[in-house]
């Protein structure tokens, strides 16, 4: 396996501050401003920190983490409460079922990976749209912020894994 997935370098780099301190950041990029088009096609900045530390650090991200992350996404997009968390928890189901492949894959097939959990998010959010505002329309642009995310990825966990002080193996 991967040493910078479950090596000794995942146990030790990535404190508590520097966890936050991406989630504050990925928070503070969701809710930047945007132009119209540009934010209904970025990515979405929190599941994506979310999907990286629950596969880098599962014991410190998990569950607790993506109700607090939805949470604080419910209530600076004022949706309702709760949708955001639960369609992260959903998420993080499918990515510490997939965790283990991502040590064996390259960047596009852990970007196919991303691809999917995230897309996973989006349908959750659907779902829990129809009890809320009726049948709205499924589109391939609600999957444009998934995509996004996905293309994004590529270059993710390269900045991330420098943030949290593991270095690439020779």
């Amino acid at each position: 396996m991967n040493a910078t997935v479950y090596g000794e370098h995942a146990e030790r780099g990535a404190p508590l501050l520097r966890i936050a301190a991406s989630f504050f950041i990925a928070l503070a990029l969701e809710f930047a401003p945007w132009g119209e088009w540009l934010f209904r096609h970025k990515p979405a900045f929190p599941a994506l920190a979310l999907v990286f530390w629950s596969i880098y650090r599962p014991r410190t991200v998990g569950y607790a983490a993506a109700v607090l992350v939805g949470v604080a996404t419910d209530l600076a997009a004022q949706t309702p409460l709760g949708f955001n968390a639960l369609a992260y928890c959903v998420m993080l189901f499918f990515a510490g079922h997939l965790r283990g492949r991502f040590a064996l894959l390259g960047a596009a097939g852990q970007a196919a990976h991303v691809l999917f959990i995230l897309a996973t998010a989006q349908m959750t959010l659907y779902v829990l749209g129809i009890f809320d505002e009726g049948l709205p329309q499924l589109t391939w642009r609600r999957f444009t912020p998934s995509l996004s995310g996905a293309a994004l990825w590529l270059a993710l966990p390269l900045l991330l894994n420098y943030w949290r002080g593991a270095r690439p193996q020779p």
